[in-house]
């Protein structure tokens, strides 16, 4: 059985206020759309994940506060605009 892109995104990054799932609704969107890249949203969401369990000897931010601030970023480079 295969996972939603949302539901992935939104267990797998902790993404919890509305906020955080008001972004993920907009990546997904934009991805079924075609506009944004499945496999920029979806590298992105490996380094996210990655990142937030690396920080030595402190509580790990949720992984969504990397995702968003690093997708934003890199879609920008596309001429993307998430914000």
């Amino acid at each position: 059985r295969q996972v939603s892109l949302r539901d992935q995104l939104r267990i797998g990054l902790k993404a919890y206020t509305p906020k955080d799932k008001a972004f993920v609704n907009r990546v997904v969107d934009l991805v079924e759309r075609g506009v944004l890249p499945r496999n920029l949203v979806d590298s992105t969401f490996l380094w996210a994940r990655k990142n937030a369990v690396s920080r030595r000897g402190r509580n790990p931010l949720r992984p969504i506060v990397y995702f968003e601030t690093a997708l934003i970023l890199r879609a920008k480079r596309l001429g993307i605009s998430l914000d």
